[in-house]
C-alpha cells in the first residue's frame, strides 16, 4: 500500500494510511522522549506516557482495520509501559498539588495548630517516592520488554498489519470508528451522572474520563481525513476530559492525604487539605452535566 502526504484530503487516502501515519508519529515521540526521560528532563515522563497512551488508544479505536493478534499484543505492552511510567508522573503531580494546598492551609492556621517540620516531612516523603518511581521508570527503559515493544511498533511501518477494510477511503471508514468511541463516552457519562456521589461514582467517572480521552485521541488521529469535524470534536472532548481529570486528581489526592495522615498526631492541616479536595470534587460533579451538554451540541 503506497503512502501519501499527511496534507492530502481524506478522499485521497486510505483509512489504513491515516492510522499508520498516526502510529508512526507517536512512536517517534516515544523515541524522542526516551533519552530525555533518562536525563530526567522536565515533563519528559509525562510526554512519553501520553505518547504511549495515544498509541494504545489508536490501536483500540481502529482495531477493525488492524490484524487483531498483532494489535492486541502491542496494545497490552503499551499498557504495561505506561503503567511503569505512571508513578513518576503521578508523584510529581500530587507533590505539586499538595504543596499548593498546604501553603493555602498553613497561611490561615495559627502556628499552634501546625506541627514544626510538617512541610519538610512531607517534602522528604515525596522525594523518597519520586526516587523510587524514577528507578522503576528507568528499569522499564532498560528492559528487554521495552526494546521488544519498540521493535513491534517499528514493524507497523515495515510490515503494516492491515485488514481489507483499511484500504478503503478514510473519509468513509474512520467516522464509524470515531462514532463508536463517542458512543462509549456517552454511555459512560450517562452511567456516571446517574450515580449518587461517593466511591462508586468516583470509579464510574474515572471510566468516563478514560473513554473521553480515547475519543479525543480518536479525533486527533482521524483529523487528516475528517478535518474540521475532528478538530471540533477533539476540542469539545478536551473540555470534558479536563474536568474529569480534575475530579480524578482529587480522588487520588484524597487517598494520598489519608495515607500520609495515618499515624501522625499533627494531621489537622492534612484534614483541611482533604476537605478542600472534597469540595473541589463536588464542584466538578456539579459542573459536569452542563459541560457534557455543551459538548453534545
Amino acid at each position: 500500500m503506497g503512502s501519501t502526504s499527511s496534507t492530502t484530503t481524506g478522499s485521497d487516502r486510505s483509512a489504513g494510511s491515516v492510522v499508520l501515519d498516526y502510529v508512526a508519529a507517536q512512536t517517534a515521540v516515544l523515541r524522542h522522549q526516551d533519552p530525555l526521560v533518562r536525563l530526567d528532563r522536565e515533563d519528559a515522563v509525562h510526554q512519553m506516557r501520553v505518547a504511549a497512551r495515544r498509541l494504545r488508544s489508536a490501536l483500540q479505536t481502529f482495531r477493525r482495520l488492524l490484524d487483531r493478534e498483532r494489535s492486541r499484543a502491542v496494545s497490552a505492552e503499551l499498557r504495561w509501559f505506561a503503567g511503569e511510567l505512571a508513578p513518576a508522573r503521578d508523584t510529581e503531580v500530587m507533590h505539586a498539588r499538595l504543596a499548593e494546598l498546604l501553603d493555602d492551609v498553613l497561611a490561615e492556621l495559627p502556628g499552634t495548630l501546625v506541627a514544626p517540620g510538617l512541610r519538610a516531612d512531607l517534602d522528604a516523603e515525596f522525594d523518597r517516592r519520586a526516587a523510587h518511581a524514577r528507578t522503576r521508570a528507568l528499569a522499564a527503559l532498560e528492559s528487554a520488554r521495552y526494546r521488544a515493544l519498540l521493535v513491534a511498533l517499528d514493524g507497523f511501518a515495515v510490515d503494516p498489519p492491515l485488514r481489507g477494510r483499511a484500504r478503503r477511503d478514510a473519509g468513509h471508514v474512520l467516522p464509524a470508528a470515531v462514532d463508536r468511541a463517542h458512543h462509549r463516552v456517552a454511555t459512560a457519562m450517562a452511567a456516571a451522572l446517574d450515580v449518587e456521589p461517593g466511591a462508586h461514582r468516583d470509579e464510574v467517572l474515572h471510566e468516563a474520563r478514560k473513554a473521553a480521552k480515547r475519543l479525543r485521541y480518536a479525533h486527533e488521529a482521524a483529523r487528516p481525513a475528517l478535518g474540521a469535524r475532528a478538530r471540533r470534536g477533539a476540542k469539545r472532548m478536551t473540555t470534558v476530559q479536563d474536568l474529569l481529570g480534575v475530579h480524578q486528581d482529587s480522588v487520588v489526592m484524597r487517598a494520598t492525604v489519608r495515607e500520609l495522615a495515618t499515624g501522625r498526631r499533627d494531621g489537622f492541616a492534612l484534614g483541611l487539605v482533604y476537605g478542600a479536595e472534597a469540595v473541589r470534587a463536588r464542584e466538578v460533579e456539579s459542573a459536569l452535566p452542563a459541560a457534557w451538554a455543551r459538548s453534545m451540541r
